[in-house]
């Protein structure tokens, strides 16, 4: 089912309900929604958010052809310990048989993922599949500095071809620099000294809907700083939790263009290493993330020696910046086209000189 979440394009749900964990789930955005479908599509009139299976769901991806990221059980926890162990091994059996698609699962139970890693990987590896399976990322949510002490430790313990963080609904400053981990040593998530224990995506959000608690911005700049020092893409749903689409917290620093293992992502998307390359020269010649979004959907590159007029949203209104000379190649016409259609966004930004 096609989705308005920012960080994926289709939802699919072969389980759906849960049940609350921790005070990220107050306001549970699913449980709202199944209180809307009881009834209908599968949700049960007099408990519609208990956990439910959905076998007749179970092969949908493999109908979609055009490939696609998808979020897995967004409406529900697919290690929920109501969810029996064959179905879920029947859930990763059908990822790996559509490889054209990335599927992302993120729980707030990583004890249940772990203890499923040996299960998972003995069954893939006898039907031939790789482990793990390249095209699953796993995540987990971590709404707060308890929770992302308590699941990130075993989220990097679980082999996986990405790992993210959902931090969303973010309700506190999390650092996710110094992990308890076991022998009550600690680890670095952000900086690991061993690569393949490492965080490869971090999403931040407010909290919506009716009795939404607000988001800090100082919270989330605190994470994309952190993001920034570590070279890990970093997505921020902007607007969530109260916050204008205008407000300087909505950036794009030049750490979210990141060429790692799996090739190089922006905002969680995958592009050229040579757009990659031209985004992070317009980032550090305009100096201004709202900027760089403009000249990129402006179709109107700049060129060598150019300069261009920045404009930034204030508290009164737009106000103008000094000039900026570029002294970077102009990008190319396929780049600034893959970049416009990664970079969606709206408010104020450069206009050139010609």
């Amino acid at each position: 089912m096609s989705t308005k979440i920012e960080w994926t394009e289709e939802t699919w749900n072969p389980v759906t309900g849960c049940s609350k964990v921790s005070p990220g789930c107050d306001h549970c955005y699913a449980e709202r929604m199944s209180k809307r479908l009881r009834g209908r599509l599968g949700y049960s009139d007099d408990e519609p958010f208990k956990v439910t299976l959905h076998p007749d769901k179970l092969n949908r991806p493999l109908r979609w052809r055009k490939p696609r990221r998808v979020f897995v059980c967004s409406m529900g926890d697919l290690f929920h310990g109501g969810v029996p162990i064959d179905y879920i091994i029947n859930i990763f059996l059908v990822m790996a048989e559509s490889p054209q698609h990335t599927f992302q699962v993120l729980t707030k139970r990583p004890d249940g993922m772990l203890s499923l890693q040996e299960v998972l990987e003995k069954e893939m590896l006898e039907l031939k599949h790789q482990w793990p399976l390249p095209n699953v990322w796993l995540g987990v949510t971590a709404e707060d500095q308890q929770r992302a002490d308590e699941r990130i430790p075993l989220l990097l313990l679980c082999s996986a071809a990405v790992r993210f963080v959902s931090c969303e609904p973010l309700l506190g400053p999390i650092d996710l620099r110094d992990q308890p981990f076991r022998d009550g040593c600690g680890v670095d998530a952000m900086h690991p000294a061993d690569p393949m224990m490492s965080l490869d995506w971090v999403i931040v959000g407010g909290e919506t809907g009716p009795g939404a608690r607000q988001m800090h911005p100082m919270w989330a700049r605190f994470l994309r700083d952190q993001c920034v020092a570590a070279d890990v893409p970093f997505f921020s749903n902007v607007g969530a939790g109260g916050l204008r689409v205008s407000d300087q917290y909505q950036v794009l620093t030049l750490a979210e263009t990141s060429t790692g293992a799996h090739g190089t992502r922006c905002l969680g998307a995958v592009m050229s290493d040579d757009a990659a390359h031209h985004l992070a020269a317009l980032a550090r010649a305009t100096g201004c993330t709202a900027e760089l979004r403009a000249m990129l959907r402006s179709g109107s590159p700049p060129r060598a020696g150019e300069e261009v007029s920045q404009w930034r949203d204030g508290e009164k209104g737009s106000e103008h910046l000094a000039p900026t000379r570029i002294d970077v190649d102009g990008v190319s016409s396929s780049s600034v086209q893959m970049a416009r259609e990664l970079l969606k966004s709206v408010g104020h930004g450069a206009k050139h000189k010609r």
